[in-house]
């Protein structure tokens, strides 16, 4: 199938595929791991793995994987702790 063969619902590169999880069991692959970016070099960890359930691949290339899936919702910005730019910034608007 080509790119245009399907509707463009989302398209994302969340990365490439560093890991599968295995039924130990029955040997069946039941998900596909991408770790999460670096933070300032790896230094102060990494960013949430996201993880895929098997049954939400679609189809496996040579480059890319289909999936369709949901896409975790990014946490709120507003949670994270004001930094020292957004402090000065409230204190100089008064």
């Amino acid at each position: 199938m080509h790119q245009g063969d399907r509707p463009a619902a989302k398209r994302c590169l969340p990365g490439k595929a560093d890991d599968l999880e295995f039924d130990p069991q029955t040997a069946e692959i039941t998900s596909l791991q991408l770790l999460g970016q670096p933070r300032l070099f790896g230094l102060m960890g990494r960013e949430e793995t996201l993880t895929i359930p098997w049954h939400e691949i679609e189809r496996i290339g040579l480059d890319a994987i289909l999936v369709r899936t949901e896409l975790p919702v990014p946490e709120e910005i507003a949670a994270k702790p004001a930094g020292f730019f957004a402090k000065l910034r409230r204190w100089l608007k008064g």
